[in-house]
């Protein structure tokens, strides 16, 4: 019986060991993939990242995964919901629920810190790859967003990322039909090809 997997079904990072490791030079952050869900059987996905002081994404929420962060350097600083952010030092874990709200970064000097993604999410692989891909290339803002909309949408469609609130349901149906878009355009292929594949 022939072989049927896709190359974008196998992880960059498996085909050659030096893509585990990835750089966003825009945010400051460095991303080491330990185990792609495809290395697990789905169960996770886990990787060693590293941000800046002041990094790391808006406040958010994912609907189809839980986050499991391990400080592993410096002073991670976790924010959960609209609370007081709480400040993991090394050897301290938290984990985010799915569905919950939370936002991450990093004290003075930075942090260093282990990330496990349960249930595994090769959506989340490659919209981490797509926007390092893009901040290498020059196409991510000094927000750290994409420039480009419908790259943005494949980037949060891919993630499972929602932001809160009347702006961010907004923004998340946008996001919906800019996705679509970038499926039947052919963008997301693309994204996929130059920075996945």
């Amino acid at each position: 019986m022939a072989d049927t997997t896709c190359k974008e079904d196998i992880p960059p990072g498996v085909r050659d060991s030096s893509r585990r490791h990835i750089e966003n030079p825009v945010a400051g952050e460095v991303a080491d993939v330990m185990k792609y869900s495809y290395e697990t059987n789905g169960e996770y996905t886990e990787a060693l990242a590293t941000c800046v002081e002041g990094g790391g994404p808006p406040i958010h929420y994912h609907r189809s995964y839980a986050e499991h962060f391990e400080a592993i350097e410096g002073d991670q600083t976790l924010q959960i919901n609209y609370d007081e952010p709480m400040h993991l030092k090394p050897g301290e874990k938290y984990s985010v629920p799915k569905g919950t709200l939370h936002k991450f970064s990093a004290g003075p000097g930075g942090a260093k810190f282990k990330v496990r993604v349960t249930p595994g999410q090769p959506g989340f692989e490659k919209s981490i790859y797509i926007l390092f891909g893009l901040a290498r290339d020059g196409w991510l803002g000094t927000d750290c967003l994409p420039k480009n909309p419908v790259h943005t949408a494949v980037v949060g469609t891919l993630g499972d990322i929602y932001f809160p609130g009347a702006m961010g349901a907004v923004l998340n149906g946008v996001t919906s039909v800019s996705a679509a878009y970038a499926r039947w355009s052919g963008v997301q292929d693309q994204l996929l090809r130059r920075y996945w594949e």
